[in-house]
């Protein structure tokens, strides 16, 4: 059980919402715009949480510039945009957590996506209002698994590593949340399977978002 804690932060993609499939869709559409070979969804399944840029670079345009890579992103971000919402639904029980303990804890969001896209997606399912804070890659030098991401949030809540949880569905998330002190929750709801997420040893492993009643206490 942890005790004390006044903060709770999520992830998004595939912790509160399952967006693979747009994710897919908008990676892909970007690049046949230019020419490229597209990628098969288990390729954006295991990249799922890696900064845009790094993802297409991972990919067979290491030639390219930087220039380029920034191209891309912002024509991801556009295309995502305009299909997410048909192509994202809620994961179980998201609105009841989110209800439940925005009335007693302050939330935040800590994502790799841009905090612009992790605002429209939250304000489409009507969920904005229950976070204090949304944190993107954009408002960071270094993203998820570095520590910054968290290290913001917790300064900007005026809340101490101790006093704060950091729920996610990827090993990134987990990494993250241990180098910045806090406490940890896995969820399998995402793309990393349970002996996955064990490799980064968070405090607790679940497979629903509801059992965090169970883990955390008044």
């Amino acid at each position: 059980m942890l005790r004390n804690i006044q903060l709770l932060i999520f992830d998004i993609d595939g912790t509160l919402v399952n967006s693979t499939d747009v994710i897919w869709n908008a990676f892909n559409t970007v690049l046949q715009t230019h020419g490229c070979e597209v990628v098969n969804k288990e390729f954006v399944s295991l990249h799922m949480g890696m900064p845009l840029r790094e993802m297409f670079r991972e990919l067979f345009l290491e030639h390219a510039n930087e220039e380029f890579f920034t191209t891309l992103v912002e024509e991801y971000v556009q295309v995502y945009t305009k299909i997410k919402i048909q192509h994202t639904t809620l994961q179980p029980y998201v609105r009841e957590i989110l209800e439940y303990f925005a009335q007693k804890k302050k939330l935040a969001i800590a994502t790799t996506a841009y905090t612009s896209a992790a605002q429209y997606l939250l304000n489409e399912f009507h969920l904005r209002h229950y976070f204090d804070v949304v944190y993107g890659a954009d408002k960071v030098t270094h993203a998820k698994p570095d520590p910054e991401i968290i290290q913001k949030i917790l300064n900007e809540c005026s809340v101490t590593s101790k006093q704060a949880v950091m729920i996610g569905d990827m090993t990134l998330d987990v990494l993250a949340g241990k180098a910045a002190g806090t406490h940890t929750i896995a969820v399998t709801t995402g793309t990393h399977s349970r002996a996955i997420l064990e490799q980064a040893q968070p405090e607790y492993i679940i497979d629903s978002l509801k059992e965090i009643t169970h883990i955390i206490t008044e």
